[in-house]
């Protein structure tokens, strides 16, 4: 079999091709581009062409004055016919591994979404078909991974509720915080009266990032430690963890919570001066929910009493700039936010944004981005109200993922999650707050 050069004039596309492929030119002239014309146009004795239409398309776009071509002219024309119509048949069977995909796509540095890799999800004829639309695929999926691993994690699902009700059963409430002042937010009494003055964290959300996004064992740093449930949960799963907080009866009242675990350490102390209250170093994961600016008032010396949100950010980054010195290296940052909007003109301040900038600019990479849904709660109370103004209601945050380190490697790093033990810690005693 020969390849030979010839001049795209000289190649006549054959007139009744049946292929429709308009929609893959743009992909196969960049592939073209990138790697060269490898697969040559197979024409017949005349010029016409049995296979590569596409091709053929992709290097007119391109401009190109020859292509490589191989002259199938050992053919008999009703093989020829045949041929052009096999050609275009025999790849629709193919169907992708996705696992085994996305470990060949981890591991190239050449941008695949130009070849149509990253932009597409595989499409299936009926919901049957469909694992993520599968109960029992789910369910095998909550076997591995606690909850399946997308990117929205949806808290109001019974398998999230379920397993928050356990854990909240073993240990007891998790939400109690400073008198009150823990969780005053933009919307005042309602949300006081609604959530008893506190603002929760949900321990899934913990159990989740520490098993997706931890070394087994690994150590865990928390620049904003809040109340007493990342602890909590990094005590239950046998995880050291060390967190600043600057209200000392809040340090307290954490400090009791957890003191039945000896590797959960709480600091008081701001953490503007994160390195220097936190000796240690080489952290394998770092977890945290910052304060949001004045969404939240805490307390009248934490950051969310700050003055401007540009002095508030100032501080913000000067913290995360620390924490990556502390972390060790190929370890994850995860870090709990929401947008939040200006007071005076009701705009949203690009929190998240400014979030993603702070992190890379210490040297992170970004690496996921998950969305929290929330339940509806106060949502349906405060909803015609805030569409007065066409703001909807927000039942949703954001969870951003970095990583420092080489992302390639990844999965050389770190073990693969496929024998989760969904009641590893249901023999766990509930603790006993009673001393």
């Amino acid at each position: 079999m020969k390849v030979e050069s010839r001049k795209l004039a000289d190649i006549k596309p054959y007139p009744n091709n049946p292929r429709i492929n308009d929609n893959s030119v743009e992909l196969v002239a960049n592939s073209i581009r990138e790697f060269g014309f490898k697969n040559p146009i197979i024409v017949d004795k005349d010029g016409v062409i049995i296979a590569g239409h596409t091709r053929y398309k992709a290097a007119k776009q391109l401009r190109l004055k020859e292509v490589p071509v191989i002259v199938a002219d050992d053919l008999t024309e009703e093989q020829v016919q045949a041929y052009r119509l096999a050609d275009n048949k025999v790849g629709e069977g193919s169907m992708w591994d996705y696992d085994l995909l996305d470990l060949e796509l981890g591991d190239i540095g050449i941008d695949m979404e130009q070849f149509g890799f990253f932009g597409e999800l595989p499409v299936f004829d009926t919901e049957e078909d469909d694992p993520y639309a599968n109960p029992s695929e789910v369910h095998k999926l909550t076997d591995s991974f606690i909850v399946p691993p997308f990117s929205v994690l949806d808290t109001r699902q019974g398998y999230w509720q379920d397993r928050k009700k356990a854990w909240l059963e073993k240990t007891g409430n998790l939400s109690e915080t400073r008198d009150g002042e823990y969780g005053r937010s933009f919307d005042g009494d309602l949300v006081q009266k609604i959530n008893n003055g506190t603002s929760n964290f949900d321990p899934v959300l913990c159990e989740v990032i520490y098993h997706w996004f931890n070394r087994p064992g690994g150590k865990i740093l928390d620049p904003f430690g809040g109340e007493q449930t990342k602890g909590v949960v990094a005590g239950e799963m046998g995880y050291p963890y060390h967190a600043v907080e600057i209200r000392e009866d809040q340090v307290k009242l954490n400090q009791e919570k957890t003191k039945r675990y000896p590797h959960v350490k709480y600091y008081c102390g701001d953490s503007n001066d994160l390195a220097s209250i936190i000796k240690d170093r080489d952290f394998d994961l770092m977890f945290t929910s910052p304060p949001y600016y004045d969404l939240e008032v805490y307390s009248a010396e934490d950051m969310s009493a700050l003055g401007t949100y540009e002095e508030f950010m100032d501080a913000y980054r000067n913290i995360f700039t620390q924490a990556y010195g502390m972390m060790a290296e190929d370890s994850f940052a995860v870090v709990k936010v929401g947008e939040i909007r200006n007071r005076e003109t009701g705009e949203y301040r690009q929190f998240v944004a400014d979030n993603i900038k702070v992190f890379t600019e210490a040297g992170f990479h970004y690496y996921n981005e998950i969305i929290l849904v929330n339940a509806v709660g106060t949502a349906q109370i405060r909803a015609r109200k805030q569409m007065v103004s066409r703001k909807v209601v927000k039942l949703h945050q954001n969870i951003l993922v970095f990583y420092k380190g080489d992302v390639k490697k990844i999965a050389e790093k770190y073990p693969v999650l496929n024998d989760w033990d969904g009641d590893e810690y249901a023999t766990i005693p509930a603790q006993d707050d009673s001393e």
